[in-house]
């Protein structure tokens, strides 16, 4: 955004000429640093100049975005609360948009108002409170935030066939309101068009996305998910910023009026834009979008491995034996363990007990039921069903040869090394 204000402001008006051309800036393009800085502030469409209009779109965005999170926190904690406080805002948006036109007589039309000279004024003012205000605005926004959380939910029981066709059916009659309905001439139907308009086809848009989050409309979720649209979505911004200097440079730097005649030079204009605005948002994407947001992934990622380094990982389950292993198979530079430690590590190894589970004679485990920090064990027998008697450990009857040359065999021979401490014991 700084980038393209001191473009427009420095560079831009030396850029073209001809009869039509001012070196001290066109409409669109005069700019003071009064202007760029409300636009830096995200003010400007409280502010509005002949600064990069079309910038009114951000700072209402960022205002909205601003806010958001109250909603977001209300829907955390308390969801019902948080549903009809949402509810509220969008109806007191409504209200707002009917005070604002029975206040000041404003036509439903803005553009209609710029391109007659007699009503500039009226036109300023509808801009003002209604085309760039975040009153005017927010309904799209919270529709738009209880959708994405209403899709966060999910449901569980999903709606039967008929509840399906009558929301596709609610949505296309919704999409022709919202895109049709201005065609139709000044009367009660526009005002309830210019009012309506924006939250209707906000709360088309929820409909659908909600049909497409739940798998009940999958044509229309797979052609909107496609990957080929996936580069327009990354260039959108660049777009936005770049089409309208675009046009401004067709218009001022030609040799005579431009006097449209037909549709064709419409969409011939529109076509010729855009591809323009692809080219030049590639650009800007490549020479600044790419460049900051590498370093920003770079700088969060260096802190976030000085936040995990801080961080005491969990200790795993690491028991002599598989510290014996990992030295020998892996050469780490682990202490050998002592023949005590291993014979311990395999006593209270659960494959050990799932293998030993179920015989029928006194096994190793029932005999060293449990090792004692002292080296000494409880033994228990065949013969001695009643009594408890304390002997060394087993680990120390074992001649270390012997036990080295059973652990070292894969898979190790069990039955034989129970059989061995069976005996010893």
């Amino acid at each position: 955004m700084l980038a393209f204000c001191l473009f427009i402001r420095f560079i831009y008006n030396h850029l073209g000429d001809g009869p039509m051309w001012s070196y001290d800036g066109v409409f669109g393009t005069i700019c003071t640093s009064k202007d760029v800085n409300a636009h830096l502030l995200f003010l400007s469409n409280w502010y509005p100049s002949n600064c990069m209009p079309w910038l009114w779109y951000t700072a209402v965005d960022f205002q909205l975005y601003l806010a958001s999170p109250i909603i977001l926190i209300l829907l955390w904690r308390c969801s019902r609360f948080a549903l009809a406080t949402s509810i509220s805002l969008v109806i007191a948006s409504v209200v707002y948009m009917i005070v604002i036109y029975a206040s000041y007589s404003l036509p439903t039309n803005i553009f209609a108002d710029v391109l007659n000279e007699k009503s500039l004024e009226s036109a300023s003012t509808s801009f003002r409170l209604i085309y760039a205000s975040p009153f005017a605005r927010c309904a799209p926004f919270i529709i738009g935030i209880l959708t994405g959380w209403n899709v966060f939910v999910r449901i569980e029981n999903p709606p039967s066939v008929w509840t399906c066709t009558f929301l596709k059916v609610l949505v296309a009659l919704l999409f022709y309101f919202a895109i049709f309905a201005p065609s139709c001439e000044q009367g009660l139907l526009s005002y309830v068009h210019a009012v309506l308009h924006r939250p209707v086809w906000s709360v088309a848009l929820a409909i659908l996305v909600w049909l497409c989050e739940n798998g009940l409309a999958q044509e229309i979720s797979y052609a909107l998910s496609s990957r080929h649209f996936l580069l327009l979505t990354r260039l959108s911004f660049g777009v936005f910023l770049a089409h309208e200097p675009i046009l401004l440079f067709f218009i001022w730097t030609s040799r005579q009026p431009h006097s449209p005649h037909s549709l064709a030079y419409f969409a011939a204009m529109t076509i010729t834009t855009f591809v323009l605005s692809l080219l030049i948002s590639l650009l800007i994407a490549i020479l600044i979008e790419i460049p900051i947001l590498s370093m920003e992934k770079k700088l969060f990622k260096t802190a976030n491995q000085r936040l995990e380094d801080n961080v005491p990982e969990p200790q795993e389950e690491y028991t002599p034996l598989r510290q014996y292993y990992h030295y020998n198979e892996g050469n780490l530079a682990t202490k050998e363990l002592s023949f005590y430690e291993k014979t311990t590590s395999w006593l209270r190894a659960p494959e050990f007990e799932r293998t030993m589970h179920g015989s029928r004679e006194p096994t190793v485990m029932e005999c060293a039921s449990s090792f004692s920090m002292d080296s000494l064990v409880f033994c228990k027998t065949a013969e001695h069903l009643d009594e408890w008697s304390r002997e060394e450990s087993l680990a120390e009857k074992f001649e270390k040869k012997a036990e080295e040359s059973l652990l070292k065999q894969k898979p190790l021979d069990i039955e034989q090394w129970e059989r061995s401490l069976y005996s010893s014991c």
